[in-house]
């Protein structure tokens, strides 16, 4: 088959020139994005065709999953953060079919990132695309308890606002969850509810929700939905549908009680919500429309 790899650097979209750390580097992997994801298909062809029966699984999921991995990579590399290679490896560790062989697919694509020019050429942004395929595969490998925590830098076209938003939701995550907790357990009593499984996904939703205020969109949260709602082989939800409801309240919920949050205003806790809100330093001008 027949490929391009393209070598020239061109206008890199979606980030402004002082916000993109590599500009060359992101540039050149988004332009290769084709070039990569069917390098990587023939190279596991070629394991099958040399009799190799652990690359006997659904290829195309794989091939898609690479380009999301790819992508969170190239975002992470430009902007400084680490979120994306968290989600990514969160997601992947989820998966029903992750297996040696799989995480040896994901670090031929990473391979094949290094060998491009622009990249390999620039030390830091090769360190910072190592360093996210590494967080990647390790939580993919050993579950989302292994992840690192999540980090932001902030990008100079971030107001003061949004830049203090993000750090009251990251500050106050524990607070979030003890309060999201509290809330259903007072006004569904009758169900059974999952205190840690409610915490973690509180967790998910309040990262993606401080990604996207500080950067810009909603992709985060709108990943972090659909990952939220996953499917498994068995065609079953992630989510029980007879917690559908009282869910979605406890998420109207928290919609409710965030603005004060990053605002720095006390809200008063539910009942049982022991934990501490964390009101001192920055905070937003009250300007900021904050929703889940």
């Amino acid at each position: 088959m027949a490929k391009k790899s393209i070598k020239n650097y061109v206008f890199y979209p979606g980030l402004g020139l002082d916000d993109n750390l590599y500009p060359n580097a992101y540039s050149l992997i988004e332009q290769n994005f084709d070039f990569i994801k069917k390098e990587v298909a023939a190279w596991i062809g070629a394991q099958v065709a040399a009799g190799n029966p652990d690359f006997l699984f659904n290829r195309a999921k794989c091939i898609r999953d690479l380009e999301y991995i790819v992508d969170g990579v190239r975002y992470d590399m430009a902007l400084g953060t680490n979120y994306n290679a968290v989600f990514q490896g969160r997601a992947e560790s989820n998966s029903q079919e992750i297996s040696p062989t799989v995480i040896e697919s994901i670090r031929n694509a990473e391979a094949r990132i290094l060998d491009l020019a622009s990249v390999s050429q620039d030390n830091t942004a090769v360190a910072r695309i190592e360093a996210a395929f590494d967080e990647v595969v390790d939580v993919a490998t050993n579950g989302p308890v292994s992840a690192d925590t999540v980090t932001f830098n902030n990008p100079t076209n971030a107001n003061a606002t949004n830049i203090a938003a993000n750090e009251k939701i990251m500050e106050n995550i524990a607070f979030l969850q003890a309060e999201v907790n509290a809330w259903v357990d007072v006004n569904y009593p009758d169900h059974d509810h999952d205190v840690a499984k409610c915490s973690r996904d509180v967790k998910y939703a309040l990262e993606a929700l401080a990604y996207d205020i500080l950067y810009g969109g909603n992709s985060a949260s709108y990943d972090s939905a659909r990952f939220f709602y996953y499917f498994d082989a068995a065609n079953n939800p992630g989510i029980d549908p007879t917690h559908v409801a009282q869910t979605a309240a406890a998420y109207n919920h928290l919609s409710t009680v965030i603005g004060d949050v990053v605002d720095g205003v006390a809200i008063t806790p539910s009942a049982g919500n022991t934990e501490t809100q964390v009101t001192a330093g920055n905070t937003a001008d009250g300007s900021l429309t904050v929703t889940l």
